[in-house]
């Protein structure tokens, strides 16, 4: 199978940008010193600032302060009216549809052994989802 890294092309990377670039002004008047040139999706891209002041590697105390809560839904709701979250939802979508494409002939005979295996364990279940969503 072809291995790599996918790029969008110029009109979807220009809308990631810009709905970024939203995102960051939105977020900007929080006073995040390092805030990320792109909205952080897991602890390991939060802020160091913030993953210190939370005291989040330490997990000694699970529970969120109400500050911790308002960051997180200021973020949550900066990259949805920004459109980041749609459009790097789309770009994800489309590289996955890419990469099917670009090495179908490889997948094929995986599917082809993953349909007569599966049905086995999951009997009518799985034909319902082939009629659904392969087929």
């Amino acid at each position: 199978m072809e291995r790599g890294w996918w790029f969008p092309d110029e009109a979807t990377q220009a809308q990631l940008d810009k709905s970024t670039a939203a995102w960051r002004e939105c977020m900007e008047p929080h006073g995040i010193a390092d805030l990320p040139e792109e909205p952080w999706s897991t602890d390991s891209r939060m802020p160091h600032s913030l993953l210190e002041r939370w005291d989040v590697e330490s997990l000694a105390d699970l529970s969120a302060s109400s500050e911790e809560i308002e960051y997180v839904t200021h973020d949550a709701k900066y990259c949805r009216s920004s459109g980041w979250s749609e459009n790097y939802y789309n770009v994800q979508w489309d590289m996955q549809e890419r990469s099917v494409e670009q090495n179908r002939s490889e997948l094929e005979p995986l599917l082809q052994r993953f349909r007569e295996v599966v049905p086995q364990y999951y009997g009518h279940y799985c034909e319902v989802f082939w009629r659904a969503r392969i087929e």
